[in-house]
């Protein structure tokens, strides 16, 4: 998943660029920034290690905060669905601990793609989506250990039900 999600980043830096040079000669205003932050289930599978360990269920959303102009994000939309893949147009919705981190995935002059580190990505499904995610966290605890159920219990979740389900 993560070299199918770079191809596409690539896809679209070379039409970022196309338009870019073309906003040049012809004169209109085009910002060719592009800032996208992997989250949800595709940041697990996105991360390999994490998906050889973890082995979380294949997705078609792509999870992200997109910060870009609508003409940009339209083109990632395009691209994502010629791979059979969509944009979540929920994903501004999505919470993570106040503490997150990220990691580069794909970086250019023209993009800045991170991906959230999985022990928060862990954090938000535990005390966002238990339910749906109680054998992914319960797994997850056995890598994270004490570091995820301390960020369960901080933000007010209950690690029992995820370790004694």
């Amino acid at each position: 998943m993560e070299n199918d999600l770079i191809a596409i980043f690539k896809e679209l830096d070379k039409w970022i660029e196309d338009m870019n040079e073309q906003s040049l000669t012809e004169g209109f205003n085009f910002n060719p920034n592009c800032s996208i932050t992997i989250l949800g289930q595709m940041g697990l599978l996105v991360d390999e290690e994490i998906a050889i360990q973890l082995n979380p269920v294949a997705t078609v959303d792509l999870d992200a905060w997109v910060k870009s102009e609508s003409s940009i994000t339209q083109e990632l939309k395009s691209l994502l669905s010629k791979n059979g893949l969509i944009l979540d147009e929920l994903s501004n919705e999505i919470w993570l601990p106040e503490e997150y981190e990220v990691e580069d995935f794909y970086i250019s002059d023209r993009i800045t793609c991170l991906k959230v580190k999985p022990l928060y990505l862990l954090v938000s499904k535990a005390i966002k989506a238990k339910e749906k995610n109680r054998i992914l966290v319960k797994e997850a605890i056995g890598i994270f250990k004490e570091e995820l159920v301390d960020m369960i219990i901080k933000y007010g979740g209950d690690p029992s039900y995820f370790i004694n389900g």
